[in-house]
């Protein structure tokens, strides 16, 4: 089961999407599975201690909150286990000095990063927390939508059943329980909450819900230990043997095979369906390249869409996002009906204080008048609330109109979106 569930994982559309973006979603998988790893409850109990290396596990979760601060979760959950660990009977004077330590070593670790991002942005969260989660951003039906398009688009839904059957084992099964329940409510806690925390966010742009991510390896292994249970309650051995065979050891091995097979067929087939790269990921490079090869004036200002990838390859001029994930007043105003981080914007303060030189757009604008624009915009609420309409509303805004419709910078892609167009009267180049 083990060699069976580590081969899916391998061939896993998340692990591999996320892995060669470089995404530091990868990053906290790793040290989640570390942890959680080091925890899981030994059938045989000689894991008598809830929490395992307390100084090492809460560097390795600090060291989490440094890479995502969402990894918190984590550490409040081990840090509420460190104090139960603390105050129980198994615990011995060793164990008892190194839980205070540390705990202090992981937070002070914790509250240098939120220092430095009061210091240095002013404030102590990210922006993308104020964007993502303040002034109706969010919304929970969107994120149970999420969640349940996760499971069932990335094949997670057996492994999240076989988890299931294992920490209920762990948990509820007398003879084991004494040995493993407390680690098993460990466990769970993690896996269960994490999952909350997803539903939580509201759903996200990228595609392969990286959200789910950081816990998927540790599932993938604990379903593997589901189907030891599973083949070992079958009784596979007497189908190998002389001994008696009932109907229900043939039934329940029978059952088991259909649904690894099933599993097995889903996601060689989710992973064959994948068509990369993205045509807007594409796009985005030849708009860089060919904004490099016009040599623009350093002091350039360029408003998008999507500041990830051109800002990346062309750091030496200044960038405004149009969706706030870098402007603290966009994050902070009140949502417009769309998509989770995607659904903030301000085009009177964009384009009439920032005043950006050059508009990189994220599609194109064939077709669309200003009639079916402005009637788009009437009905917004009539939108599905992961609605993208953004451009639209940037399309007829008097602004945008005035001085940047007009004038497009006829920049070639392969296909035709991310249109660009220049303020009037910037000077972007030397003359």
């Amino acid at each position: 089961s083990a060699v069976f569930w580590s081969a899916l994982l391998s061939i896993s559309t998340q692990l591999i999407f996320f892995s060669i973006l470089g995404f530091e979603t990868t990053f906290q998988a790793l040290l989640f599975t570390i942890v959680l790893v080091r925890h899981l409850p030994d059938e045989k109990g000689n894991r008598k201690m809830l929490i395992d290396s307390p100084i090492q596990t809460f560097l390795l979760l600090a060291v989490a909150v440094l890479i995502r601060p969402d990894s918190g979760l984590f550490f409040a959950i081990f840090t509420i286990a460190a104090i139960v660990c603390y105050f129980s009977r198994t615990a011995d004077k060793k164990m008892r000095k190194k839980i205070p330590v540390a705990i202090f070593t992981g937070v002070a670790i914790i509250t240098a990063m939120l220092a430095a991002q009061k210091l240095y942005y002013g404030d102590w969260l990210t922006n993308t927390y104020y964007l993502k989660a303040t002034g109706g951003a969010r919304s929970l039906s969107v994120g149970w939508q999420y969640f349940r398009s996760a499971i069932m688009d990335e094949n997670l839904l057996v492994p999240l059943i076989l988890t299931a059957i294992i920490l209920v084992r762990w948990i509820f099964f007398k003879k084991l329980r004494r040995k493993t329940r407390k680690r098993g409510i460990l466990v769970a806690s993690l896996i269960f909450f994490w999952l909350c925390y997803v539903i939580w966010t509201g759903g996200d742009a990228i595609p392969h819900y990286r959200f789910s991510l950081p816990i998927i390896p540790s599932m993938y292994i604990l379903a593997a230990g589901g189907t030891k249970f599973l083949l070992d309650s079958a009784r596979l051995k007497k189908l190998f043997s002389r001994k008696r065979i009932t109907a229900r050891n043939v039934l329940s091995v029978a059952a088991l095979f259909v649904l690894l097979v099933f599993t097995s067929w889903m996601s060689i087939l989710i992973l064959h369906r994948q068509k990369y790269p993205h045509e807007r990921m594409v796009d985005r490079v030849f708009v860089a390249e060919e904004l490099a090869n016009m040599r623009l004036l350093q002091n350039t200002k360029i408003a998008l869409f999507e500041a990830g990838t051109i800002p990346f390859l062309l750091p030496q001029f200044k960038y405004h996002d149009l969706l706030g994930k870098n402007d603290r007043y966009i994050a902070r105003t009140k949502a417009h009906r769309g998509m989770v981080g995607h659904n903030k914007w301000d085009f009177d303060y964009s384009l009439g204080q920032i005043k950006p030189d050059i508009i990189i757009t994220r599609d194109n604008y064939e077709g669309i008048t200003d009639r079916v624009a402005e009637n788009i915009l009437k009905n917004a609420r009539n939108l599905p609330q992961d609605a993208v309409f953004f451009p639209i509303a940037l399309w007829i805004h008097p602004t945008f109109v005035e001085k940047y419709r007009k004038n497009r910078l006829r920049i070639e892609t392969p296909h035709n979106t991310h249109w660009t167009f220049k303020r009037s009267g910037a000077v972007i180049t030397k003359q």
